[in-house]
C-alpha cells in the first residue's frame, strides 16, 4: 500500500503522541504509588501516658479506706495502698507503679525519710489483658513504729498524711492520683530490762551507778517516772529489809550516792490491787493489796523529782541510773525488791 508522505508524517505523529500519553500514564502511577508508600512508612500511634484512677488506702490488701490506721508497737506495720491504672494503649503498655506514703506538709517530692516519708517502687501491675486498658495495683507499705501520729492528742494533730500513686509506661511517661487524706493513730509502748543486778556485796557496801535501759517502742515521746515498791527483802536467817530509802536514782552515770535521788515509794492502800505475776491484771478478779502480794500500782502516777525525770523519745533509747546502799548490819542472803516504771505519753 503506498501510504503518501503527509500521511506518514502524520502517523508517526499519532505514534509518538500515544507513546507520549503512555509514559505520562506510567509516570503518575508511579508518582502516586511513590507517595502511598511514603505515607505507610510515616504512620505510627503516638504514646499516651498511663493513668492513675483510683487510689485506696487500708489496712488489708483490697479493703476499704481507713481514715484512721492503727500501727503495732515494736514492729513494721502495712498500709496497703491500691487501686487501678489504665493506659489508652492498653495495660500491657504500664510497667509498674511507685508510691510515696508522707505526711501532707512533707510534701509529695520528699525522699525516703522514716516516721515522715516512706517509698516504695517497681510495685507491679495485676489482672491486665491483652487488648484491655485497666489493670490493678496492691502496694504494701512499711510504716515503723514511730511513725508520726497525727491523731487527736498528738503533737502533730490537724496535720495528715496521703498515699501518692505514679504509673510508668514502658515509654518512661508518667500519671499520678493521690489518696484522701488520713491519720496515723498514737500508740504508746515501752519495755524495759527485766532486772537490775547488783551483784555480791560486802556490809556497808555502796554500788556504782548500774544501768537500766528503757525503750519507748511506739510513735509518741513519753516522760518516764521509776519508783519502789518498798524495801528490799532478804533471805538470810534472821535477816532485816533493806530500806526503799537506801536505793538511790539519777540520769548521770557516773554520779555518787549522795548526788543521786533517793527513789520515792508509791502510796499503798486498799484502793490498790495485785495481779498475778504471770498472767493480766482483771480489776474484778484481783485480791486486795496485802503485804506478800505482786501489786501493781494502777491509780495515781508517781513521779520522780525533776532532777531525775527524763523525756525519751520516739525511736529512742534511755537508761536510769541505781545505787544501792548496804546496811553496816543485819543484812545477809539473797536481797531484792520491785520498781514500777511509768511512761506518760507528751
Amino acid at each position: 500500500m503506498n501510504v503518501r508522505p503527509q500521511d506518514r508524517r502524520f502517523l508517526i505523529l499519532n505514534i509518538f503522541l500515544t507513546i507520549c500519553v503512555i509514559g505520562l500514564a506510567l509516570g503518575l502511577v508511579f508518582v502516586r504509588t511513590h507517595a502511598q508508600e511514603q505515607v505507610k512508612q510515616s504512620v505510627a500511634v503516638q504514646n499516651s501516658p498511663p493513668t492513675v484512677d483510683t487510689v485506696i488506702q487500708s489496712a488489708e490488701p483490697s479493703g476499704a479506706a481507713a481514715d484512721l490506721f492503727f500501727l503495732t508497737t515494736g514492729k513494721t506495720t502495712p498500709l496497703y495502698v491500691w487501686g487501678h491504672v489504665s493506659d489508652p494503649n492498653g495495660c500491657q503498655d504500664i510497667h509498674s507503679v511507685s508510691v510515696r506514703v508522707y505526711r501532707k506538709d512533707v510534701g509529695m517530692s520528699c525522699g525516703q525519710t522514716d516516721g515522715l516519708c516512706e517509698i516504695l517502687q517497681n510495685v507491679p501491675i495485676e489482672g491486665c489483658s491483652a487488648g484491655f486498658g485497666s489493670a490493678t495495683y496492691i502496694a504494701a507499705v512499711d510504716l515503723p513504729y514511730f511513725t508520726d501520729p497525727t491523731d487527736a492528742g498528738s503533737p502533730s494533730e490537724g496535720m495528715h498524711w496521703i498515699a501518692r500513686v505514679t504509673a510508668i509506661d514502658n515509654e518512661g511517661a508518667t500519671g499520678s492520683a493521690s489518696s484522701g487524706d488520713f491519720d496515723i493513730a498514737s500508740i504508746v509502748g515501752m519495755d524495759a530490762d527485766d532486772h537490775v543486778d547488783f551483784g555480791t556485796l560486802s556490809l556497808g557496801a555502796i554500788t556504782p551507778p548500774i544501768p537500766l535501759h528503757i525503750m519507748n517502742y511506739g510513735n509518741r515521746s513519753f516522760d518516764f517516772d521509776v519508783a519502789s515498791y518498798g524495801n528490799f527483802s532478804c533471805n538470810g536467817s534472821g535477816s532485816i529489809a533493806i530500806p526503799s530509802e537506801n536505793l538511790h536514782v539519777s540520769m548521770a552515770p557516773d554520779a555518787t550516792f549522795e548526788e543521786s535521788t533517793p527513789l520515792p515509794v508509791p502510796m499503798q492502800n486498799t484502793d490498790f490491787v495485785s495481779t498475778n505475776p504471770n498472767g493480766n491484771f482483771n480489776p474484778a478478779t484481783a485480791d486486795v493489796l496485802n503485804a506478800n502480794s505482786y501489786f501493781q500500782f494502777i491509780q495515781q502516777p508517781v513521779f520522780l523529782p525533776t532532777n531525775v525525770q527524763t523525756r525519751l523519745t520516739t525511736s529512742g533509747v534511755s537508761r536510769v541510773f541505781f545505787l544501792l546502799n548496804i546496811p553496816t548490819s543485819g543484812i545477809s542472803g539473797q536481797c531484792s525488791g520491785s520498781l514500777g516504771i511509768t511512761a506518760v505519753p507528751r
